[in-house]
């Protein structure tokens, strides 16, 4: 999958089908899991949501599959070296609308910042770049409106 999307980039239907199918692998196979460094999948998705960032379904997949992906300490600090908030806030601020693409976004950047490492890039994105107010504007309103109580926003 990963080579027809290398081969395909500009194909938006068959980068929307290869990230779903990787979504719904590594969200149900450890294995598959465990294999996806050896696979390149996280430069490989960055790339794709960098070549797709105004279709939401692509970026809503490709958050998917590297918000599941950065679970793994490894796998979290390949995605932060290669550029995972920076492209994240960049596909978020195309569509704020979509609630999907900004739940994934959200759940990606939640944990490539879980451990402390990808809280440096948020910060020096929180003066250059609106779309991170916008990001604490939508968590507030998650954690304010949420029927779910164990929600909490915290500043940095």
């Amino acid at each position: 999958m990963l080579d027809a999307m290398i081969a395909n980039p500009g194909c938006k239907q068959m980068q929307t089908a290869a990230l779903s199918a990787l979504l719904s692998l590594c969200s149900q196979d450890k294995d598959a899991q465990s294999d996806a460094p050896s696979w390149n999948a996280s430069s490989v998705t960055l790339q794709c949501m960098k070549n797709h960032a105004s279709a939401k379904d692509i970026c809503g997949n490709a958050c998917g599959l590297l918000w599941t992906l950065a679970l793994d300490s490894q796998r979290r600090s390949n995605i932060l070296t290669s550029g995972g908030i920076t492209t994240t806030l960049g596909v978020m601020k195309t569509d704020l609308s979509s609630r999907p693409l900004q739940r994934k976004a959200c759940g990606l950047l939640t944990a490539l910042t879980c451990d402390g490492k990808g809280l440096d890039v948020m910060r020096a994105h929180k003066m250059q770049h609106k779309v991170v107010g916008d990001v604490i504007n939508i968590l507030s309103n998650l954690a304010l409106y949420s029927e779910d109580d164990s929600i909490t926003i915290t500043t940095f």
